[in-house]
């Protein structure tokens, strides 16, 4: 059973499904061990073949679903901002990461340029704080 992560997501009836036919699969985002994050990332694909009974569908990059366990969903604008703020918290996941692993001796620098980092972590920080309040986070 599928249940909707966005209100924007329509799903397409498994007798719709054609070849030519584009949807999207929706893959929820998790971060660390099974914690979902909100985020949902749509996969878009074109349908190239699907067997006679509807029971699989062939994708034209070779991508295979069995229509039991997959929900297709009808492409809408809303997708490509849903999956710029995946690509954008992974980034921000990366970048904290990477920063888990440099040696604060790299920290040093010019004042300016010091100063310069330390207003966007801090904007960044208060970024995150702002967030885990309204979400009731922390």
């Amino acid at each position: 059973m599928y249940y909707k992560a966005n209100p924007f997501e329509i799903s397409v009836p498994i007798s719709d499904l054609k070849p030519g036919v584009r949807v999207c699969v929706p893959k929820n985002i998790e971060h660390g061990w099974n914690r979902y994050t909100g985020l949902t990332f749509y996969q878009p694909y074109t349908i190239e073949r699907v067997t006679p009974k509807k029971t699989k569908v062939i994708c034209e990059d070779g991508t295979e679903f069995y229509t039991k366990d997959t929900v297709f969903l009808m492409p809408v604008r809303e997708m490509n901002i849903e999956n710029e703020k995946v690509v954008l918290f992974r980034k921000m996941c990366k970048v904290i990461t990477d920063l888990d692993s440099i040696s604060c001796r790299a920290y040093v620098a010019s004042r300016e340029e010091m100063k310069e980092a330390v207003d966007h972590l801090s904007a960044f920080y208060d970024f995150c704080v702002r967030n885990s309040k309204e979400r009731g986070l922390r």
